[in-house]
Formats: structure tokens, sequence, C-alpha cells
């Protein structure tokens, strides 16, 4: 504050987003010198979302075994199944207790965990078809947001819910106050985007469920069940994380028939209940989103390396002002 002098006076424009200056001509190189190091734009990123619900058999106590997942600190570093399982950062893969031998490992950035080949969705859709029958996708959102500017999901439904009642004094009438409350998983998600496209998430999740019901005020009324979770991984743009640990148990009643008569047949028959243990398991793969000259040519060089490169290349060099020259692609070894 001392290298400004007391002539400088400085009035924000926020309609234009601008600022009004006056001041001395040391005043006027020392604020705009600082600006150019404040004003700068904040880099984004776009996180895909998969929103699960595993089935746990009696001997599997989380969904990553249920699935035949590999989780290192948060993040998805290989994936079983009926071919034997392979890890997908390039060591050498391991047998994982299913049927069949080693498959051939490989990298992350290449085949299905290749955020430019498929989609998170489809991602997780081929990687779990092997035990497809115990996994059940609730919802695919993707949200894109800033640096350290967070983003919510939600899914699931708004329900009426009694927050207070007043009886009168004379008529003893009971007026209930009702509000509306959202019920399902919501996802909150607070990145913090490094220069080297590394990406810290702050994961708040927080699941309710309807757990039964309830009469208030002569009013049925749903007793609501909470699970919540903050979560805290680092990643790099494309990597794939997978969280989990919020299970709860749903008990199923189902009732056996006695002989061909429906009434009476329902009347002397069984019924049993049976319980099931579920976990939700959320994957998430934020992918930094840039437009810098470097990112631009290396989009550029991806293009021009693949099967329809000419197309790209002559499409380029007929438009006026054409981009530079990409570099060239790096020998496939």
């Amino acid at each position: 504050a001392d290298e400004f002098s007391s002539n400088l006076t400085v009035l924000p424009d926020i309609r234009s987003n601008s600022v009004v200056v006056s001041g001395t001509n040391d005043d006027l190189r020392l604020l705009h010198d600082l600006i150019d190091k404040v004003d700068i734009v904040l880099p984004q990123v776009r996180i895909e979302v998969v929103i699960a619900e595993v089935k746990l058999s009696d001997n599997e106590t989380n969904g990553f075994n249920t699935l035949g997942l590999t989780v290192t600190n948060g993040k998805l570093v290989g994936i079983g199944g009926t071919g034997g399982g392979f890890n997908v950062n390039g060591t050498p893969a391991t047998v994982n207790g299913t049927v069949g031998a080693n498959t051939t490992p490989v990298n992350a950035s290449q085949g299905l965990l290749n955020p430019n080949t498929n989609s998170l969705s489809a991602t997780i859709g081929l990687v779990t078809t092997p035990r497809k029958g115990d996994l059940k996708v609730l919802s695919v959102p993707a949200i894109t947001t800033t640096h350290n500017k967070e983003a919510t999901i939600f899914v699931g439904e708004s329900r009426p819910v009694i927050t207070g009642s007043t009886t009168a004094a004379t008529t003893g009438q009971v007026t209930s106050t009702v509000s509306q409350r959202d019920i399902g998983i919501q996802l909150k998600v607070l990145p913090l985007i490094g220069k080297d496209g590394a990406v810290q998430l702050q994961v708040s999740q927080s699941v309710e469920d309807i757990l039964g019901t309830t009469i208030l005020d002569g009013n049925e009324q749903p007793i609501i069940g909470r699970r919540t979770t903050d979560s805290y991984v680092s990643a790099m743009s494309g990597e794939i994380v997978v969280l989990g640990g919020l299970q709860r148990t749903v008990t199923t009643k189902s009732t056996s028939r006695l002989g061909p008569i429906p009434i009476i047949g329902d009347i002397f028959g069984s019924s049993t209940n049976t319980e099931e243990k579920q976990e939700l398991i959320i994957f998430l793969r934020p992918y930094v989103l840039n437009s810098s000259a470097v990112d631009n040519l290396d989009a550029l060089s991806r293009a021009t390396s693949s099967e329809i490169g000419p197309a790209v290349k002559k499409v380029i060099d007929n438009v006026p002002g054409k981009a530079p020259a990409a570099p060239a692609a790096p020998d496939k070894k």
C-alpha cells in the first residue's frame, strides 16, 4: 500500500467487469502490473460421474470385491472378471481367482480407461460386465466447474415433510407447517486444479433413504435414514476415482402361495423376509479443460495422426490463417 500515492482512486464497474483508476503514472503502472497478475482465467474441470448400487453376497465385504475392481488410494488401477483380470498401470497382471489366465497388462492411457475413447458410463459398463447382475446404475450425470468452485449433483425426489405444528387455544385444532425436503443422493465436489493436470477433489456424499413411515398429527410421514461421508483424493486428469463404503441392508418380504386358489392360497401360504446388503459406489473422472496453444497443438497432432488425419489436414490447409503445424507424433513402439 505504501507504493501507491494518496491520489490513487479505484472504482469498480461490475457491469463491464472492469475498474476505473485515477492516479499518478507510477500508480497506473503498478496497478496495471497487479491486475495482470490477478486477472487470470481460472482453469475448468469437467467431472463425469456414475452413481451405482452394488448387491453384495454373503461372503463379500465391499462392492469393489463384488465387481472385481482393484482400487488403490481411491483410484481404479485394476479390472477383474471372467478373463482372469489385469492391471491398468503397465505392471504385470495377477490372477484374481476367477476362471482364465492372466491377460496382457495395459496402460491407463490406453483402451477402456482412455477418456478420449469411452465415456465414463460406457467404461464402467464394460469393466463390470461379468458381474452386471450385481450392479444397478442409478444416474450418470456430468458437471463442469472452475478451480475452487463447488459443484453439486442431486439424484432423488422432493417430498412434503411436516416441520412444525401449532394448536389453537380455543378450538384445539392442530395446524401443521409443511415444507419440501429433497430425499436421495447428493454429491458435492470441490476441485483444486494444479498446473500439471493434477486435480484434488474434496467429495461430500449424502444419501437419504425412506426407512418406513410414522403417524404425526394424523398424517403419515416418512422415517428418513441418512448416510454421509467426506473424502479427499488426488487424481490426474482422465484418471478414474472410485468411492464406496455407504452400505445398507434392505429387507424384502415375499409370499409363497399355497395351491392354485388366489385368496385362500395367499392366506395359508408362507411369507419370507430376505435381507440383502447393498453398497453405493460412485465413479468420478475429472478431465481438465485447457485452451492454451500447447494443448491446441497437442489436439491437432492427435487428430492428424488418426485414421481421419488426411481429411483433417486437408480442411486445415484450406483455412485462411491456418493453425501452426502440429509437432510430429511420437513413434509407436
